[in-house]
């Protein structure tokens, strides 16, 4: 399984719509929810962390977790149409 930090640096060459529509501040809060998720060193699952990621970093950005929910429900349904 890649690392998440190789993930994060790989998000800016998607070349999926949804990617390319998010403002800055948007791609940043994504990337800081996935270096939160690789730093997290707990023993809980992946979702756990990822939602208890999601939630940290959308209040430092100031940005609702159902407009990042929506971004992951639109890259999966894009990656499916491939």
């Amino acid at each position: 399984m890649p690392k998440i930090s190789k993930i994060v640096g790989d998000l800016d060459l998607l070349k999926h719509e949804s990617w390319k529509k998010l403002s800055p501040k948007h791609k940043d809060c994504i990337k800081g929810i996935l270096q939160e998720v690789e730093t997290n060193k707990s023993n809980a699952n992946f979702l756990i962390k990822f939602d208890t990621a999601s939630e940290k970093v959308c209040a430092k950005y100031g940005i609702g977790s159902e407009v990042i929910n929506k971004f992951i429900d639109n890259i999966i349904l894009e990656s499916i149409k491939e």
